[in-house]
């Protein structure tokens, strides 16, 4: 499959995958999470801190993707080394759309402005771990499982926190962007090397930082308040969820967070 041809599959499935089932929960089932897309919910500062520590987020997500891998040599299993490449230049443009912008929205309005709300009956942070749990999932079970797990986490705390799907819409797509520059980069060091376990743990400091931040920053308005029961539409469109998201994971395996 050429480059193009795989950025065209993995926008299909975004758009079929994440934003027609979250439009159709937001909007068209009578669902009640629509009042957290709050457009001015976000001070200046929120963005600055959220856009940093979505980027800087790469450094601890490396690190826990590599956890397996050192456990395995740990045990004397050698694993294959596979030569890094980059991608062809030409697919810079294309692919920092599709996934800095295209993905981080439909996947946004999807996990975190629907699939949470609908959730919220179990709690914050029990709707939170849920919806997390499946974002992790849809975008597939290997060595990154852990960390996608664990932002999806992050994701959900800072849309509870600022009352708005455009925190997690903006910290998703900085972290997407700086893989991608990473990626299109050719750098990347070994898993195992002492160079590449301080820049992670540099990163994680200071992304964590940038979060500690957006706790401290001054809200545009308060934070939403989720609850209530579950109707029986609520439930089929909990279930249309889950769907979609098998379906994400089956038709389109070229999607990455």
């Amino acid at each position: 499959m050429s480059g193009l041809s795989a950025v065209a599959l993995s926008t299909a499935g975004t758009l079929l995958c994440f934003l027609l089932p979250a439009m159709a929960g937001l909007f068209m089932l009578d669902g009640d999470q629509h009042r957290m897309i709050a457009l001015r919910a976000l001070s200046a500062q929120h963005m600055l801190c959220l856009a940093a520590a979505g980027a800087l987020f790469i450094g601890p997500a490396a690190l826990l993707a590599e956890l397996p891998g050192a456990a395995l040599r740990l045990c004397g299993v050698e694993l294959a080394q596979t030569a890094a490449s980059a991608p062809d230049s030409g697919l810079f443009l294309p692919m920092l759309l599709q996934s800095a912008l295209l993905a981080p929205i439909c996947e946004e309005l999807f996990f975190r402005g629907y699939l949470m709300g609908a959730f919220a009956r179990a709690g914050r942070g029990k709707a939170a771990a849920a919806t997390a749990l499946l974002f992790a999932a849809a975008h597939g079970v290997d060595a990154a499982f852990l960390p996608r797990f664990l932002f999806g986490c992050l994701l959900g705390e800072m849309a509870q926190r600022t009352g708005s799907i455009l925190a997690p819409m903006l910290m998703h797509g900085c972290y997407n962007a700086a893989v991608l520059l990473v990626s299109f980069s050719g750098l990347k060091p070994a898993g195992n090397s002492l160079l590449f376990c301080v820049l992670g743990l540099m990163s994680a400091v200071l992304c964590f930082a940038m979060v500690a931040r957006v706790y401290r920053a001054r809200a545009n308005r308060a934070p939403v308040e989720w609850g209530g029961a579950l109707s029986r539409k609520e439930m089929a469109k909990i279930a249309a969820a889950v769907l979609a998201v098998i379906a994400a994971v089956i038709v389109s395996g070229v999607t990455k967070p």
